[in-house]
């Protein structure tokens, strides 16, 4: 069954905000949530009036924005709605997936997907729909303002290391985010490189053009450059070589595409999966080799090619491992196509020397 758990909480006190009879009060648990606890069993089941919910979260680089998020919950009462305005600067995290209850859910793969402050909440009613709407940018408890807003300085002395350099920098401009930085010790340059930019992502682009063609100079051609995700209250710089996020891979399923991947560039593919949590930026994955049984709907010699018992619509068409570059989740509860409750991927062939 489809899942998901969106907890809204004061960042000075970290008490959940609950639905109630006056709209929303503090307590514990989940604002909103797929799931209720059975009274005597303590169980936690699938509920089958939870309220609609539509999201629309992007996980990419600084250097790529696409601002901040949107979630949508329908069928909120009115005294929610006049509290709307209210939930502006509260804490927001969203678990989404997949809960038991299909023969190919995997509850394993949900999880956060999403992280942040409240930057602007408003209620609507037209005709019978009445909505909750939450727009949500990266942040730690306390950030009143937008990341991608804040103006940074950055200076590189000639030879030192990079690592430093960004460290510095970030330290200045978002002293209230942790950091998390893994990259190649070899990015150095002969000279000063020094800038003021009045954005991190116009910073981020700027690192990406040059780190791309410097690290693949002894990394090889497929070497994707420095790259800076703000996902909740930390932001991660790392290259896929060193280290971090790049030695976690995770072995896909074909049960588990939504249709085949396929490129979107001379380097880069894209593949649709059920929503799911545990792959994160510059993570890799490793494609399936074919779909195992019981899932096999076709003979093995149905649809295959000649020479090739494995059919053609049961095998992914790429194989081997790939670095994760983009994520995008999409969710609308109770729409009930695939492409209603999935995640997308953007991912490149790892670069030459990364560690796994």
């Amino acid at each position: 069954m489809r899942f998901y758990s969106l907890i809204l909480s004061d960042a000075a006190t970290g008490a959940s905000i609950v639905p109630s009879q006056e709209g929303f009060t503090r307590g514990t648990g989940a604002t909103f949530s797929s799931l209720y606890r059975e009274p005597f069993s303590g169980r936690l089941l699938p509920d089958p009036g939870a309220l609609d919910i539509e999201f629309d979260v992007p996980v990419t680089q600084l250097a790529k924005p696409q601002g901040a998020f949107r979630v949508t919950v329908r069928g909120v009462g009115l005294l929610m709605i006049g509290q709307a305005s209210n939930l502006a600067g509260l804490r927001f995290q969203l678990k989404a997936g997949m809960s038991p209850g299909l023969p190919l859910a995997n509850p394993a793969q949900a999880g956060v997907i999403a992280e942040g402050t409240i930057l602007q909440s408003w209620g609507n009613w037209a005709g019978v729909d009445q909505t909750l709407t939450m727009l949500i940018n990266p942040g730690p408890p306390g950030t009143t303002d937008s990341v991608f807003d804040r103006k940074l300085a950055f200076f590189w002395p000639a030879g030192s290391s990079l690592h430093d350099a960004i460290d510095a920098a970030l330290q200045a401009a978002l002293p209230e985010f942790k950091r998390q930085i893994f990259i190649d010790p070899r990015l150095t340059l002969p000279n000063d490189e020094a800038g003021w930019y009045a954005s991190p992502s116009q910073w981020a682009s700027y690192l990406l053009g040059v780190t791309q063609p410097l690290g693949a100079q002894f990394l090889g051609f497929s070497y994707p450059g420095v790259q800076i995700v703000a996902s909740g209250d930390t932001i991660y710089v790392f290259d896929g070589v060193s280290g971090g996020p790049g030695t976690i891979t995770t072995q896909l399923e074909f049960q588990d595409l939504v249709g085949q991947p396929t490129w979107v560039s001379g380097t880069e593919v894209t593949v649709d999966t059920v929503l799911r949590a545990d792959i994160g930026m510059g993570n890799k994955v490793r494609f399936p080799a074919g779909i195992v049984t019981p899932y096999a709907i076709t003979s093995p010699k149905a649809g295959s090619v000649p020479g090739n018992l494995v059919p053609s619509r049961s095998k992914s068409a790429f194989q081997g491992e790939f670095l994760v570059k983009e994520i995008h989740h999409f969710g609308s509860y109770r729409q009930p196509d695939a492409d209603a409750w999935k995640t997308v991927f953007v991912m490149a062939a790892p670069p030459v020397g990364s560690t796994s």
